[in-house]
């Protein structure tokens, strides 16, 4: 298995009361990569 990467999109969702319901999307995106290992390990 190779690596497989993940791309999620930032919304407005969470910044404050009344911004989950009028909620857009914004130009920032966490990405996320995984790749098989012998042993378990995170690094930030």
């Amino acid at each position: 298995m190779e690596k497989v990467t993940v791309r999620v999109p930032a919304t407005t969702a969470n910044l404050g009361v009344g911004f989950d319901t009028l909620g857009c999307a914004l130009e920032l995106y966490n990405t996320l990569s995984f790749s098989p290992a012998k042993g378990l390990s995170f690094s930030g």
